[in-house]
């Protein structure tokens, strides 16, 4: 019967000190989820905020792809009043480069003003065409000129 209370006494103490080792792992444990509560916190804030970033940038993304449209708007928009103007002789004197003759528009030199005219081309060759951009102050002038143009074309090919 000893050996038996002996036996019992044994299995007491281990099972005591089972419970105190549970008992001071258990003592960490409200530390350590205060811990991960905080840092939970913590990071749902940090979440947020960057959600409200993401948010932000795509608004701004999303704002500066309606530039382009815009920029393409007014391109076209001051590209309305240009001609282009192809095969024109190069001529190094300016009597020679007078062509406002050869659309029969009357009184061209008066009633038809040009806001700008350039070549196109990086090199002057005298011994090829060349093309003009004009920039008519006025569209309904750029339309006569182009008017005059096509009919010349149409007379020159038919005859």
């Amino acid at each position: 019967m000893d050996v038996r209370i002996t036996s019992i006494e044994d299995t007491v103490r281990n099972v005591d000190a089972r419970k105190t080792d549970v008992e001071t792992s258990r003592a960490f444990e409200p530390q350590t989820c205060e811990e991960l509560k905080s840092k939970n916190t913590e990071l749902d804030k940090t979440l947020q905020a960057e959600r409200r970033r993401v948010a932000e940038l795509t608004s701004e993304f999303e704002s500066l792809r309606e530039v382009p449209d815009d920029i393409e708007d007014l391109r076209s928009r001051s590209m309305r009043c240009n001609l282009l103007v192809h095969g024109f002789p190069k001529e190094s004197s300016p009597s020679a480069r007078r062509s406002e003759n050869s659309l029969e528009i009357s009184n061209a030199h008066d009633r038809i003003k040009l806001e700008r005219a350039h070549r196109l081309g990086a090199k002057y060759d005298a011994t090829k065409s060349m093309t003009i951009v004009v920039m008519f102050n006025q569209y309904p002038n750029k339309m006569l000129v182009k008017h005059k143009a096509l009919e010349a074309w149409k007379n020159t090919t038919l005859l």
